[in-house]
């Protein structure tokens, strides 16, 4: 049998024991916690990147487009007749699409025959492929304006 004393000792032991348990389990449970904190903070850290990054390409985007836009207007505007400035700002392949009206000369297109053509078979809109089309126009244009200014 145990004395009074070696039970007291024993239940001091268990309780012991039982602390250091308590206690390295909510170590445990504070480091995990740590971790998926960290992680969190990583991932939103890594999402907010992106999307600034995300947003400096957008507005890199839209001043390369208004940057683009202000020349073709100049460039309309004036009927530049250099081919090469037209050239920097279009790429190849250039599709450019106006409304039609009979107060003005419409570019013959060399295009007409072609599959793709959809939106020129329209009668409401005229459809302008590659640059010297596009020149053409301007020109037309130019004339129209100083036919008013007359």
């Amino acid at each position: 049998d145990m004395t009074p004393e070696d039970r007291a000792r024993q239940n001091r032991d268990r309780n012991r024991e039982h602390a250091r348990n308590t206690r390295l389990r909510k170590k445990a449970y504070v480091e995990e916690l740590k971790k998926t904190l960290a992680e969190m903070v990583a991932q939103r850290d890594t999402a907010d990147m992106e999307r600034y990054h995300t947003s400096q390409r957008e507005l890199e985007q839209r001043e390369v487009r208004f940057r683009v836009m202000e020349e073709l207007l100049k460039l309309r505007g004036s009927n530049e007749p250099n081919i090469t400035r037209w050239g920097a700002i279009f790429e190849d392949g250039l599709t450019f699409t106006l409304p039609l009206t009979r107060f003005r000369k419409v570019v013959s297109s060399q295009h007409k025959n072609t599959t793709n053509n959809v939106a020129s078979s329209r009668s409401y809109e005229q459809v302008l492929r590659g640059t010297e089309e596009v020149m053409q126009d301007t020109s037309y244009l130019a004339s129209m304006l100083e036919l008013i200014g007359k």
